[in-house]
């Protein structure tokens, strides 16, 4: 469970994998990865497959920003620095952040959301605690 924002293009044009893989290949703090894997609280392994995502790697956190072609790039539960990192790939593909509920994300709705005060800070991927 949990929300989902997504860079997509509203024009009908979709993001490319092509254009998803030149994107990665020109940030630093990203890398192509094919699967995600985390550790249970039980100690076993949790696999699970991502064809063609990106991990972006920021500070001492690394953030899976998965990837299909009819629906865009998309991170689950994002927090503040995740959606400045979204907003700033949008702006580099002439795409949009976009929410579930259709909403769009931009810096001026960014601005509001931190004085309201009402971004989410729970990592996604740690459902399980």
């Amino acid at each position: 469970m949990g929300y989902n924002l997504t860079i997509n293009r509203l024009n009908g044009n979709k993001i490319t994998k092509t254009e998803w893989i030149e994107l990665i290949e020109s940030d630093a703090e990203f890398k192509l990865i094919q699967e995600i894997s985390g550790e249970m609280p039980n100690g076993n392994i949790l696999n699970v497959p991502t064809p063609d995502a990106g991990l972006w790697e920021y500070q001492d956190r690394a953030i899976p920003f998965t990837f299909n072609e009819n629906w865009g790039i998309s991170v689950k539960n994002p927090d503040l620095q995740i959606i400045i990192k979204m907003i700033s790939i949008a702006d580099k593909l002439k795409a949009q952040v976009q929410g579930e509920e259709g909403e769009l994300y931009d810096e001026k709705v960014l601005q509001e959301q931190i004085k309201e005060g009402s971004l989410n800070e729970k990592k996604w991927w740690q459902f399980w605690k």
